[in-house]
């Protein structure tokens, strides 16, 4: 004969299985909501440190001599000179419907994408290597510096 306090206490196979299942609801609401809370705290820092354009005297450490003129020089012809005037020069030849399309994504990955134009396009002064890369990083920072202040 059974003992009824024992029995009465003993969980049967269907409750073991319900409880597990409420657990794991449980977990797992937890687990969405603690990736809901990074992701909207991350996304809030990324906006926050939105690429605005280095300053003429910020010129990045890791170009040197006369990467760092090539960089400053390509800053100065591009400050101060709307991306839509930039985009019309006869060396660019760049359409206002293509222009709006990147600025549609990001005004960085307009002025990316338009320094880049310019200086591997008719415009370009047929640098090389790490020269490009200064002369495209410098027109970058002088196109979004303008855009921005």
């Amino acid at each position: 004969m059974t003992n009824p306090i024992v029995a009465a206490s003993t969980p049967m196979p269907a409750e073991i299985a319900s409880k597990r299942t409420v657990w794991r609801i449980v977990v797992t609401i937890l687990g969405l909501a603690v990736m809901l809370a990074t992701t909207l705290t991350t996304s809030a820092s990324a906006t926050s440190q939105v690429d605005r354009g280095r300053p003429l005297r910020s010129v990045p450490s890791w170009f040197r001599g006369q990467e760092r003129t090539i960089w400053r020089t390509e800053w100065q012809v591009v400050a101060g000179a709307p991306m839509r005037q930039l985009a019309r020069d006869p060396d660019v030849r760049l359409s206002q419907g293509t222009l709006r399309s990147w600025l549609a994504v990001s005004p960085q990955y307009a002025a990316q994408r338009l320094a880049h134009r310019i200086e591997t396009g008719d415009a370009g002064a047929g640098w090389t290597g790490y020269q490009l890369e200064a002369a495209i990083d410098g027109c970058r920072n002088g196109i979004l510096w303008s855009y921005y202040h």
